[in-house]
This record gives C-alpha cells, structure tokens and sequence, in this order.
C-alpha cells in the first residue's frame, strides 16, 4: 500500500470513527430528550395525583368533620336534635353553629334563612340571659331570618315533634 493510499484509508477510517461518533451523540441527545420528556410526563402525572390526593383528603376530611364528630361540636340538647334531623331529613340540610352577623345560631336552614335555636337550662335560666337571647333574636331577624326556639325541657321530652315543627317552618317558608 502507497503512502497516499495509507493516508486515504486513515482519512475514511477517522471520518467513520467521528460520524460514528456523532451517531452515537446523536443516538444519546435523543434518548436524553426521550428520557426527559418521559420523566417530565411522569412529574405531571405525580403532581396531578397528589393534587387528587390531596383534595381528596381535603373533601374526606370536611365530610369526617361534617359526620364523625357531632358530639363534639356542640351541646348534648344540639347533638340530640342533630342526630334525630338527620335520620328523620337527610335530604334537608342544616348547617350547625352557623355564624349570621356578630352572633353564632345552633342550626341554620340556608335556603330558607331559618335559625333554630336550642335553650338549654343552664345558658338560658337567668333574666338577663332571657333578654340577652331576645335583643339577640331581633337584631337576627333584624336581617331577614326566622328563628324558631326550643327548650331543653321540649327537646329532651319529644325530639320528634320539635324536628317535625322545625321541618313544618322550613316547608312553609320554602313555599311547599
């Protein structure tokens, strides 16, 4: 083999090793671009699960907070009241210790704008506890609600006909 023909095969080979080369980048850059866009993929798809989880965990929570713990959120005469409208209306809801202005109602019917209130005995027995409830119902109603009341005495006594008048009010000022 002539010098000039060695250098021509060194010069084919060198130009085969650096396109090989440059396939191999080739080859590399795409499989990274591949690999990227796949990892990407697999971040949104992640991040769009815990976005699920999480409101799922959130709605979970607001129901176990709606649900679970009704003893805990109010008086025993509210729990009973509570837990006797739920079974006998689950369609119709009642929000409970819900806020109208400055004051805190036991359970209000939205719809409606109907407030019923509980007086147990020892919260509501003194005068001046009668008259605070009253210039409290008026400023209430001073805002277009309905309050309806029970005693302590006329829920622990028939929960059922304090639920059904309750039910009666909400009906008739729903127009039914």
């Amino acid at each position: 083999m002539d010098f000039q023909a060695f250098n021509h095969y060194e010069e084919q080979q060198r130009q085969k090793r650096l396109a090989e080369k440059q396939q191999a980048e080739e080859q590399q850059r795409i499989a990274d671009e591949v690999r990227n866009k796949v990892l990407s993929q697999i971040a949104r798809s992640l991040h769009a699960a815990n976005e699920q989880t999480r409101e799922a965990q959130r709605k979970a929570s607001l129901k176990r907070q709606e649900q679970a713990p009704i003893k805990e959120k109010g008086s025993p005469i509210e729990n009973t009241f509570y837990v006797a409208w739920c079974a006998a209306y689950p369609l119709i809801e009642i929000k409970r210790q819900y806020p109208i202005g400055k004051y805190r109602v036991d359970f209000a019917h939205l719809e409606t704008k109907t407030a019923i209130e509980l007086d147990g005995h020892s919260f509501h027995s003194h005068k001046q506890d009668r008259n605070r409830d009253y210039a409290r119902q008026h400023d209430i109603e001073s805002q277009g609600w309905y309050i309806l009341r029970f005693t302590g005495s006329q829920v622990w006594s028939d929960v059922e006909s304090c639920i059904d008048l309750a039910d009666s009010r909400i009906m008739a000022r729903h127009g039914r």
